[in-house]
């Protein structure tokens, strides 16, 4: 032993199985120049336990970036989500 205790969360998270909680996925994948505009595409497949009904996903941007408010009435302008 080297004298660190594994961690309980990561030891949690590693020994589910993506059968039971689920997997997400996001694409395209690669390098994007900061400050472009791009679209992504972010798929959620339920597990056996699906989402509990008080669940949800959440989508978290850094507090401290320049990016506007997300809107969600026009696909065509910036910031929709």
């Amino acid at each position: 032993m080297n004298g660190t205790a594994p961690s309980p969360v990561s030891n949690l998270v590693e020994n589910i199985s993506p059968d039971i909680v689920g997997t997400a996925t996001i694409s395209p994948t690669g390098a994007y120049e900061a400050g472009s505009f791009q679209t992504f595409v972010l798929e959620y497949t339920a597990g056996y336990h699906g989402i509990d009904d008080s669940g949800s996903l959440k989508i978290v941007f850094r507090f401290a970036g320049d990016q506007t408010r997300p809107q969600m009435d026009d696909p065509k302008r910036p910031n929709y989500v």
